[in-house]
C-alpha cells in the first residue's frame, strides 16, 4: 500500500506511532485488494480559533475512493477517530462488493435485462489465494505420512474398543489409500493454508465409509472363507536373510555420533506411555470432545482448523476441549503436579 502523511503541524514521536499503527489495523483488512494499486493519503493540520485537531483521510482503491475525517481537541483522538470511521466505511464497502453482482440495475430492471457481473473475489484487482495441487498433496503426504497413519490407527483403535468396528475389519493402509484417492480425485482442492486438516478430515470420512460398507457386505461373505490369508514368504525371506546377515556386525563413525535433533528411546517410550493414558482415560468422554481434544492437543491443529476438519460451530469445538480437558482432570491416572503440566497447554482460547 502506497501512504502518504501530510503534518501540517508539530510531528512528534508519539503522533507517528498512533499513525502507524492505525495504518497497521487497516492494512489487515485491505488484503483483498492489491497492495500496488492501495492509495492512502492523510492530513493532520491543526484548526485556527481553538477548533481544535482535524486529520483527513482519502483511501483509493480499484473500486472506490473513500474519505473520512475527525475533529477532536488532540491530534491522537482526531486520528483514532478517522481512522474507526474509515473502517467502518471500508466493511460497508467490501459487503457492497461482495453483493453486487446478485443485484440488476433497479432503476432499468423493467425496461432491460440484468447484465451479468463478475464478482470483485474473481478480479484482476483481487489477491487470488493459491489453491492445493497434487503436487502439494504428494509433497506434503511425503514428509507426513507417518503422522497421518498414527493418527488413523489411533481413530481405528478407539471405534474398535467402542464396538463401532470389529478387530481387524478395517486396516490403516486402506484407509489411507481411501483418503488419498479421494484427495487426488476431488475436483476443488482447498487453500495450500488449510490442505492438512482437509486430508484429515477425508481420513475420518474414510473411516466412516469403509466401515459402513464393510458392514454392508458382510451379508455377502462366505463362511467357509477363511478370516484371513497370512503371506509367510516374506517372513521366510527375512529370517533367510538375517540368518547370515547381521546388520550390528560392523560398528561405523556415524553411530558413535549422538543425534541431538532425535528423541531417544526413552523420551520416545514415555510420550507413547503419556499418549495411551490419555486415550484410556479419554474413553468415557463424549466422542466429539475427545476427537477436538486430540487434535487440538496431539495432533497440534488450530481451533479454526479443527472447525474445518469436523465441520462443527467454533463455539462447539471450544466446548469440546475445555470438556475433555476437565475430564481428563478428574479422570487422568497420575499424580496432581504431572497432570497440571501435561494439560497446561491444552486450554482452548
Amino acid at each position: 500500500m502506497n501512504v502518504h502523511v501530510s503534518y501540517k503541524l508539530l510531528k512528534t514521536s508519539d503522533l507517528e506511532h498512533e499513525i502507524n499503527q492505525q495504518i497497521h489495523k487497516l492494512e489487515k483488512r485491505l488484503q483483498v485488494f492489491r497492495p500496488d494499486l492501495i492509495h492512502l493519503h492523510a492530513i493532520i493540520e491543526e484548526k485556527p480559533a481553538r477548533a481544535g485537531i482535524e486529520a483527513r483521510l482519502d483511501l483509493r482503491l480499484p473500486s472506490g475512493d473513500i474519505a473520512a475525517r475527525e475533529l477532536a481537541s488532540s491530534a491522537e483522538a482526531a486520528i483514532k477517530g478517522a481512522f474507526e470511521d474509515l473502517l467502518e466505511r471500508l466493511g460497508k464497502h467490501k459487503d457492497k462488493l461482495r453483493a453486487q453482482h446478485k443485484w440488476p440495475n433497479r432503476r432499468r430492471v423493467a425496461r432491460t435485462r440484468p447484465v451479468p457481473e463478475t464478482p470483485f473475489e474473481e478480479t484482476v484487482a483481487a489477491v487470488q489465494i493459491p489453491q492445493a495441487s497434487e503436487e502439494d498433496i504428494s509433497s506434503y503426504l511425503n514428509a507426513n505420512l507417518p503422522r497421518l497413519r498414527r493418527f488413523v490407527e489411533r481413530e481405528i483403535t478407539y471405534r474398535e474398543n467402542n464396538d463401532e468396528l470389529t478387530p481387524g475389519q478395517l486396516g490403516t493402509d486402506e484407509v489411507i489409500d481411501e483418503a488419498i484417492a479421494n484427495a487426488l480425485d476431488h475436483h476443488e482442492k482447498p487453500e495450500k493454508l488449510s490442505l492438512e486438516p482437509w486430508l484429515y478430515r477425508l481420513a475420518l470420512r474414510a473411516i466412516s465409509d469403509l466401515g459402513r460398507r464393510s458392514r454392508e457386505d458382510e451379508s455377502s461373505l462366505s463362511l467357509d472363507q477363511p478370516a484371513r490369508v497370512y503371506d509367510m514368504s516374506a517372513t521366510i525371506h527375512d529370517e533367510l536373510r538375517t540368518e547370515y546377515h547381521q546388520p550390528d556386525e560392523v560398528t561405523s563413525r556415524e553411530s558413535l555420533i549422538a543425534n541431538r535433533g532425535l528423541s531417544s528411546p526413552e523420551d520416545t517410550a514415555a510420550q507413547s506411555e503419556v499418549i495411551t493414558l490419555i486415550e484410556r482415560a479419554l474413553h468415557g468422554t463424549k466422542p466429539e470432545d475427545r476427537e477436538a481434544f486430540l487434535l487440538f492437543t496431539i495432533e497440534g491443529f488450530t481451533v479454526d482448523e479443527i472447525v474445518a476438519i469436523s465441520s462443527r460451530p467454533v463455539d462447539a469445538v471450544r466446548n469440546s476441549i475445555n470438556s475433555a480437558r476437565e475430564y481428563l482432570r478428574r479422570n487422568l491416572p497420575v499424580p496432581s503436579h504431572l497432570k497440571d503440566k501435561l494439560l497446561e497447554h491444552s486450554k482452548a482460547v
